[in-house]
C-alpha cells in the first residue's frame, strides 16, 4: 500500500510494515517509541501513525513475508486463518483498533470493522458518551486448528479459550456462577451464571446462560451417544462416561458460553466457516479514561478519583454481597422426569471436541490442564 509506513532505516530501510521482519518491528516500536516520549521525533505525526501500524502487526502475530520463525506450511484447503488476516494490512488494523473519544468517529469505526470482520459490541451505535470515558475496540484473531473444532458439514465452533478471550475483551463481570439442581442425581447437572455488561451509557445490561445436563440412563443424550457408540465404536464408546466424569465443568462451560454469545449477540455466531474465522473479531467496550481536555477541574477531580481506586484496600477487606451471591448457596430444583423431554443437550456448546479419543485429553484439556492422579485414573 502506498500510505503504508515503510522501515526508517536498517538492513530493511523502506520495506513495509507488512512485510518487515518481528524483529525489526520490535527494534522500531521501542525506538520511535522511545523517541515520541522524550520530545525528540523530528515528525512526531508520521511516528505515530508508524508506531500505531507496527503495533498492530506485532498483535497478530507480525512479522510479514520475512517473519519465518512461525511459519506454517500453506493449507490445500485455502482456508487457513493466517492468510486471510495478511490481506489486511497494518494500516487497516491500526485505523479501527485503540481509543476512540468522538461518537462519529466511532460509529464510522464500527462501519469499518463489520467490513474488515465481525463486530462484538454490547450497542450497535454510540450517541453520546459520558464525560471522561472512551469507547475500546481490541482486535482478536483465532486460528482454525488451535481456536476451533469442527462440528461437521465444514461448519466450527470456538473452543472454551476462545470464548474467554472474547468474555474478557468485551468486560464481562461475571457476578453468578451456581448449580441450581439438588444434586440428588450424580449424572444430571443444571447450571446458572450471571453477567454483567456495562453499555455505552454507563448502563449494565445483566446477561444469563442456563444449562441442563442430563447424562442418565435413558435420557435423549444417552440414548443418542449409545447409537453413536454402535456406529463408530473407536470414536464414540466413552463419549457418555468423559461426560459424567466432567459434568459439572461441562454444564458451567455451556452456561458461560451462552451468557457470552448473548453478551456479543451482535457479531458472534454460534457456528463459523473456515472463511467467518479467517477474519478478525473486534470486540468492543466503554473505558474510562478520566480525560476531558475541554473541563481541567473534572479531569483533575478525576485523576484524584482513580488514585483513591488503586490505593484503596476497603473492597479486599470487605468483599461485597455479590461473592456470597456467587456461592449459589440453596436447596436447588431436583432432576425432571427423563420422559419430559423437556431438557435438551447441545454437545457442542461447552467449547470442548466431541471426539473423547481428540489429540487433546479429557475432551480438550491438555495435559497442563489435567489435575487428575494417576491413582485417581
Amino acid at each position: 500500500m502506498s500510505d503504508e509506513f515503510l522501515i526508517p532505516g536498517g538492513s530493511e530501510k523502506g520495506t513495509p510494515v507488512s512485510q518487515a521482519s518481528r524483529k525489526t518491528l520490535e527494534y522500531w516500536v521501542t525506538r520511535i517509541g522511545t523517541a515520541l516520549a522524550e520530545g525528540t521525533s523530528r515528525n512526531p505525526q508520521r511516528d505515530q501513525k508508524g508506531l500505531a501500524e507496527m503495533k498492530a502487526a506485532l498483535a497478530v502475530g507480525g512479522g510479514g513475508a520475512r517473519n519465518t520463525e512461525r511459519a506454517r506450511p500453506p493449507r490445500n484447503d485455502g482456508g487457513g486463518a493466517s492468510t486471510s488476516i495478511a490481506r489486511i494490512s497494518p494500516a487497516q488494523l491500526a485505523e479501527v483498533s485503540g481509543q476512540f473519544d468522538v461518537p462519529a468517529t466511532i460509529n464510522q469505526v464500527f462501519e469499518r470493522c463489520k467490513s474488515l470482520g465481525h463486530l462484538l459490541t454490547p450497542q450497535s451505535m454510540v450517541g453520546e458518551l459520558p464525560l471522561g470515558c472512551a469507547v475500546s475496540v481490541s482486535p482478536l484473531t483465532f486460528d482454525v486448528e488451535k481456536h476451533a473444532y469442527s462440528v461437521g458439514s465444514d461448519k466450527f465452533m470456538l473452543t472454551k479459550v476462545a470464548l474467554r478471550r472474547i468474555a474478557s475483551a468485551l468486560d464481562m463481570d461475571w457476578v453468578e456462577s451456581c448449580r441450581t439442581d439438588d444434586r440428588s442425581d450424580p449424572h444430571y447437572c443444571a447450571w446458572r451464571v450471571t453477567a454483567l455488561v456495562r453499555g455505552f451509557d454507563t448502563s449494565q445490561r445483566r446477561v444469563v446462560g442456563s444449562v441442563d445436563l442430563d447424562a442418565r440412563d435413558g435420557s435423549t443424550y444417552a440414548s443418542e451417544t449409545a447409537k453413536r457408540a454402535s456406529e463408530n465404536q473407536k470414536q464414540s464408546n466413552n463419549e457418555l462416561a468423559m461426560t459424567r466424569k466432567f459434568l459439572t465443568r461441562h454444564c458451567e462451560s455451556k452456561a458461560m458460553n451462552r451468557a457470552i454469545r448473548d453478551a456479543a449477540a451482535s457479531g458472534l455466531d454460534m457456528y463459523l466457516t473456515r472463511a467467518d474465522l479467517a477474519k478478525p473479531f473486534f470486540a468492543v467496550r466503554l473505558m474510562f479514561t478520566g480525560k476531558c481536555p475541554d473541563n481541567p477541574d473534572i479531569e483533575r477531580l478525576f485523576a484524584a478519583r482513580i488514585y483513591d481506586s488503586f490505593h484503596n484496600a476497603s473492597a479486599m477487606v470487605y468483599p461485597s454481597a455479590r461473592t456470597e451471591q456467587a456461592l449459589g448457596r440453596g436447596a436447588g430444583h431436583a432432576p425432571p422426569a427423563l420422559a419430559s423431554g423437556e431438557h435438551e443437550h447441545d454437545e457442542h456448546e461447552d467449547g470442548y471436541p466431541d471426539d473423547a479419543n481428540d489429540a487433546n485429553d479429557d475432551w480438550g484439556m491438555t495435559d497442563d490442564d489435567d489435575t487428575t492422579s494417576d491413582a485417581e485414573r
